[in-house]
């Protein structure tokens, strides 16, 4: 499981990846990943998410793959059916796309 930090600066939403070598601008979240925060953290500037590959214990949400480029759809309680885009930022959290992120939101 790894636990991953996001903050809103200026209304747009970035990941923290301290060992990042890339741009700041290349940790944009866009295309519906931003929307998906902001519904996420309650409209709040930062939230953290345990994310993983595999189901664990107290998760709260999926996302599953619709294509192999980063095409995702969200589903939980409290957010249905949202569809987002992932970068190749996820390649870096995660090795490859992979076919489903299991998620928790934890309080920053």
């Amino acid at each position: 499981m790894k636990k991953v930090t996001f903050e809103k600066e200026n209304g747009q939403w970035y990941v923290v990846l301290p060992d990042w070598k890339g741009s700041k601008e290349d940790l944009a979240m866009v295309a519906g990943a931003d929307t998906l925060l902001d519904k996420l953290s309650d409209n709040s500037n930062n939230i953290v998410l345990n994310v993983d590959i595999k189901p664990f214990k107290g998760m709260t949400g999926i996302a599953w793959a619709t294509s192999s480029t980063g095409d995702y759809m969200y589903n939980s309680m409290s957010v249905v059916n949202h569809p987002f885009w992932l970068c190749s930022v996820a390649v870096f959290v995660f090795g490859n796309y992979p076919d489903n992120i299991y998620i928790k939101i934890k309080k920053k």
